[in-house]
């Protein structure tokens, strides 16, 4: 099974797991909000801000190197809003 990274290496040279990061930044926009009615929302936009970042290309970018927003990784989140926005 593949290990999704969020981040390349930091200088201890450790790896940050994509799943840890979107769970960590989704907890952090829950409890940021004071509107209960708003808490969901926030949470589901913390996973989906690096929604991108499953992309094999963008895997490989992190851990191959390469040329700095060559594989975009932010639309694939909003995108996935608004098809849930549509199934409602």
């Amino acid at each position: 099974m593949m290990k999704y990274i969020a981040h390349t290496e930091n200088n201890k040279g450790e790896k940050h797991s994509l799943k840890e990061h979107l769970l960590n930044v989704a907890h952090i926009m829950k409890n940021v909000v004071t509107n209960d009615g708003w808490k969901n929302i926030f949470f589901v936009t913390g996973l989906l801000h690096d929604f991108g970042k499953y992309q094999l290309d963008f895997q490989r970018y992190l851990l191959e190197g390469g040329r700095r927003g060559s594989v975009p990784h932010a639309s694939w989140g909003a995108a996935m809003a608004k098809k849930c926005e549509t199934i409602k």
